[in-house]
């Protein structure tokens, strides 16, 4: 029996859109020894993807981890792949319905069962979380940021920052 992602791939080749969206999840601390990506805190990322078509929209995603406080030495300026070469997850997003990606699913989800397993909470990781749609239709994609300071006054209060992710068009070859 054809999978819906084996179906969408007869074709030679279509157009699709591609979002990424930077994700930074867990307690973020200075490093005497290497210099940390943030400033120290607890960091969440929350995307939001909504399909706003009349019609089911079939898109995979990824990420790609380029930092990992367990190793801060290897955050150096390079290329990184993503976390598994091949597409994790085809999801089937229905007229109108929507889906959240979180720091739980890039851990477990995307980012588990990679070399050296994902890093487990309270680990600072950040990267991007790729979506690619299998159709040209385009999806809504909003990333929502909260952070919070480790020694809470009494008087803090997180921050939060929503950011809509802007989708490219591309050309997919199966």
């Amino acid at each position: 029996m054809a999978t819906k992602e084996s179906e969408a791939a007869r074709l030679p080749f279509r157009f699709g859109w591609v979002y990424a969206a930077k994700f930074l999840c867990g307690e973020g601390r200075a490093n005497p020894k290497v210099e940390s990506p943030v400033q120290t805190g607890f960091y969440s990322t929350a995307i939001n993807v909504h399909n706003p078509n009349i019609f089911p929209v079939l898109f995979r995603k990824k990420a790609v981890l380029l930092y990992d406080s367990r190793k801060p030495e290897e955050a150096l300026e390079r290329p990184m792949p993503p976390a598994k070469t091949e597409w994790h997850q085809v999801i089937d997003l229905q007229p109108d319905w929507g889906l959240e990606i979180d720091c739980h699913d890039i851990r477990q989800v995307l980012l588990g069962g990679t070399a050296g397993g994902a890093p487990p909470p309270p680990w600072f990781i950040k990267g991007w979380v790729v979506i690619e749609t299998l159709v040209e239709a385009p999806l809504d994609v909003v990333a929502v940021y909260t952070t919070a300071a480790i020694e809470r006054p009494e008087t803090s209060t997180p921050s939060i920052e929503i950011d809509r992710v802007v989708g490219n068009r591309i050309l997919i070859f199966p």
